[in-house]
């Protein structure tokens, strides 16, 4: 089991009693030491110290209050400095929307700061690329090198163009990309990067049926144990290991234990999970439960940190963005007052009015239209729970009874009566199913827990169910109707795969890019058209559920090669 994650912030509490009491009892000797320094310069190194003992939310905050010091200061180049400072610490605690949010923002000032502007790109990049926006993050990478001088950092920007275009599914691309960059002269005296190109060129020309790859791959790991390249090692493990996976079971296995090996030596998280991925795909019985274990407890522990840093840095950008804006009102409010003292031009009074009076009608027309909208979702919601409580009070009751009556009679002969009950019994126990499936949903603060569990429960001995991004997804900002049409369009997805496609292996992931809710199911069953989906399995529920919240779905699934179905629906709604 990994025994460090992230450094929780807890554990630095008395770094942050110390500095403060140094703070207040000894002004003196701070000033002494700090004479030739500019205050927002201090606050820098205050964060810096902070960042280096891993209490990532201190030197946010610390960075912030240098940027909004070197902003009252007019030093732009100072701001922008603090800006990249705050976002690097943001994309290392694992908040890549705050990464996004920070650098966002910040752009006029970076834009006007040239020698940050490549680091800010290349900060999107990388935030894009861990988000699965691979597209966002080629843009992004191809700016910054294009901004680039340095000849290995250039062909560094080359490789993780080339590692988005392998995600994407394009290896053509990312071939051609390196196979450049591999016949470069300038890599021979970087061994580390030689090696990553070299791994990604046989990945790639694996991954599209070339007799290449192998050896590309093998030499790869050969210059990485040259180099006790730990990180490296661990890439390259991972990629035999599912080279070898339809080919030689055992090999396969053998070279994701070594990648689990160093991912917990290094006591990289995010390794841990990918190697424990891996390890479940070649194990079976005990074995898998306890890799299973393991992934659920590592990535729970993870999710747990990344969301504690993430709420600390919205807090703090919150505050500040409240005190600058009440600043701005306070400024604006004392303009406001002098010019209605010396303007006379009532005019613009009345044209203020005006405009004020049709952007409240238009406002009041999409809020009753919204409301309406919703009203019509939730009664039949209501409905189909009103009818889910009577099937099971009043016929699933009668059929227990009536079970019961012919248990106790003795006027029908044992062999029709044992054909008649074990009939009932299969009625009886379909009415419950269906009460179960349509029953009330829990939409508060647990319907994270609700979600899982419901979709947990498909899993048993035949059927693995694998769920990624669930707990990085802000739930609260979802209302109750898109959390209800979330719920039930799996749970019609998780009957109709247990009824019809006999899958092994199920993978649903949650993702939030582009202001786009996006839930991806995928198994490997035996998969169907279209056309012969909605015609039986009754998937006509899902489109209609996913329209009805402005959504929509996409299909990809050929008979024998498994189903895979996308949900896409706005992230934000007007009557959230």
């Amino acid at each position: 089991m990994i025994k460090k994650l992230i450094i929780v912030p807890a554990a630095f509490v008395l770094l942050n009693f110390i500095v403060s009491c140094n703070g207040n009892n000894n002004n003196l000797s701070h000033k002494q030491e700090h004479n030739n320094t500019s205050l927002p310069e201090y606050f820098n190194l205050l964060a810096v110290e902070y960042e280096n003992h891993q209490a990532w939310d201190s030197a946010f905050y610390y960075y912030n209050i240098a940027r909004s010091g070197y902003i009252r200061n007019n030093d732009l180049k100072g701001a922008a400095q603090e800006i990249i400072k705050m976002a690097e610490v943001q994309l290392t605690a694992g908040d890549y929307f705050g990464v996004e949010n920070t650098i966002g923002e910040a752009l006029p000032i970076l834009k006007r700061e040239e020698n940050h502007l490549k680091a800010a790109y290349l900060l999107l990049a990388s935030s894009h690329k861990n988000l699965y926006n691979n597209d966002s993050a080629i843009i992004y990478y191809r700016k910054a090198a294009a901004k680039e001088k340095n000849s290995i950092e250039k062909i560094n920007l080359m490789h993780n163009i080339a590692r988005c275009y392998i995600s994407k599914g394009n290896y053509k691309k990312a071939i051609k990309i390196l196979n450049d960059l591999s016949l470069s002269s300038v890599i021979i005296n970087y061994p580390k990067v030689q090696s990553y190109i070299i791994d990604r060129l046989g990945y790639a020309y694996f991954k599209q049926n070339e007799n290449e790859g192998l050896n590309k791959m093998l030499e790869a790991l050969e210059l990485r144990k040259k180099n006790n390249d730990s990180e490296g090692l661990f890439s390259s493990y991972l990629h035999l290991s599912e080279y070898y996976g339809p080919k030689d079971f055992t090999k396969a296995k053998q070279f994701a234990l070594e990648a689990y090996n160093i991912a917990e030596s290094i006591e990289n998280p995010n390794f841990v999970l990918e190697a424990l991925a891996h390890l479940m795909n070649y194990s079976s019985g005990s074995e898998l439960k306890k890799y299973s274990n393991e992934y659920l407890y590592v990535e729970t522990n993870l999710t747990k940190v990344r969301l504690h840093f993430k709420r600390r840095f919205d807090e703090i950008s919150k505050n500040t963005k409240l005190k600058e804006a009440e600043i701005i009102r306070l400024n604006e409010a004392r303009d406001r007052a002098l010019l209605l003292q010396i303007s006379s031009d009532h005019n613009k009074l009345l044209l203020v009015s005006l405009v004020f009076t049709i952007f409240s009608s238009l406002l009041i027309y999409f809020l009753v239209k919204s409301r309406h909208k919703r009203e019509r979702f939730m009664e039949a919601y209501t409905t189909e729970t009103r009818i889910a409580k009577k099937v099971h009070d009043e016929i699933a009751n009668e059929i227990y009874g009536t079970i019961n009556y012919l248990s106790t009679n003795t006027e029908i002969p044992d062999r029709n009566k044992e054909k008649l009950i074990s009939r009932l019994d299969d009625i009886y126990l379909m009415t419950k199913n269906i009460s179960r499936e349509t029953n009330n949903i829990d939409t508060g603060y647990q319907y994270p827990e609700h979600l899982k569990m419901m979709l947990n429960a498909y899993s048993d001995n035949t059927t693995t169910v694998i769920l990624k991004g669930i707990s990085d997804i802000d739930w609260n900002t979802i209302d109750a109707i898109r959390k209800i049409a979330t719920y039930r369009s799996l749970q019609e997805l998780m009957v109709n795969m247990k009824k019809h496609s006999h899958a092994t292996l199920v993978v649903i992931s949650f993702t939030v890019a582009n202001k786009k809710f996006k839930i991806s199911y995928t198994d490997n069953g035996v998969g169907a058209s279209k056309e012969k989906l909605f015609s039986k399995n009754g998937l006509l529920n899902i489109e209609s559920r996913m329209a009805s919240i402005g959504g929509s779905i996409n299909f990809d699934t050929n008979t024998g090669k498994g189903f895979h179905i996308t949900l896409i629906y706005p992230a934000y709604m007007p009557y959230v």
